[in-house]
């Protein structure tokens, strides 16, 4: 068996040079035994982790189990930075949980290809994002549909914050996948599936759609099947709003998410 902390701060990352002697990257912790390989916790270090797999795998894809202790900041934060989980369709990870998770959110949100409406719920790349891609390039792909349709914003959004619109698009584009990413990206999250499994959900669950968010492969009835399969699901329908209602309503977003939170509150 073999370990490795690949970061051990809590709280926030600390790269100052007084911290170099045990590094400044929050929690995530690394276990082989065999060929097996266990990861404790998703802070930034699970970034630096991402690189070495890379770097290790090339272009064959592994598995592995992660462990997420708990949900706060430091403990998740490395996630969307970890790149096997984007680059590898056949790359597998299993994420497991602490039972004291004790309600979700789920915001615009969908279970995997079944739950999509018409030809979409046929798993793959999807014919409509692949034409676009190829006609637009991705840079322009991305743009048209933050800045030109009601995918992300509505009509009336995009014409009355057009600066607020332009920003959103800058800040999304700089961090954005290119193309081969973008491309394996859709592959994956276009493949998975966990319709079958919404059942097994055994917490409170509040599942948000905005009535307007029918652009694509239309949130409104994916919502509708998660609402619907997850026992006790309540369901939350935001009139007027896309698929960007956390960047277009935030007060009214922040309202609400905190009114679940403090109604599903359980004391330490």
């Amino acid at each position: 068996m073999r370990l490795k902390f690949w970061g051990v701060r809590g709280s926030t990352p600390t790269p100052q040079a007084e911290n170099l002697r045990y590094g400044g990257n929050t929690s995530c912790v690394e276990v082989r035994f065999g060929d097996s390989i266990y990861i404790f916790d998703c802070g930034t270090g699970f970034r630096v982790l991402g690189h070495q797999l890379e770097s290790e795998f090339g272009e064959r894809p592994f598995s592995a189990h992660v462990f997420v202790s708990h949900f706060h900041w430091d403990h998740i934060q490395g996630i969307p930075f970890f790149r096997p989980l984007y680059d590898n369709p056949n790359t597998q990870f299993s994420f497991h949980y602490s039972s004291r998770v004790r309600s979700l959110i789920l915001a615009a949100s969908g279970s995997g290809v079944a739950a999509m409406p018409g030809p979409a719920c046929v798993p793959g790349l999807p014919e409509q994002l692949a034409t676009a891609v190829v006609a637009r390039g991705v840079e322009g792909y991305v743009h048209h549909e933050i800045c030109e349709t009601a995918t992300y914003f509505t009509d009336a959004y995009r014409a009355a914050h057009p600066d607020q619109v332009r920003a959103f698009y800058e800040l999304a584009w700089r961090r954005h996948a290119r193309q081969e990413q973008f491309v394996r990206l859709c592959i994956a999250r276009h493949t998975w599936e966990a319709t079958h499994r919404l059942g097994d959900v055994a917490v409170p669950t509040l599942v948000v759609v905005g009535d307007g968010d029918v652009i694509g492969r239309s949130h409104v009835p994916q919502a509708e099947v998660l609402a619907r399969r997850i026992p006790g699901a309540e369901y939350k329908v935001l009139v007027g709003q896309s698929h960007g209602f956390f960047w277009q309503v935030p007060d009214e977003t922040n309202a609400w998410i905190l009114d679940w939170v403090r109604r599903h509150a359980v004391a330490a």
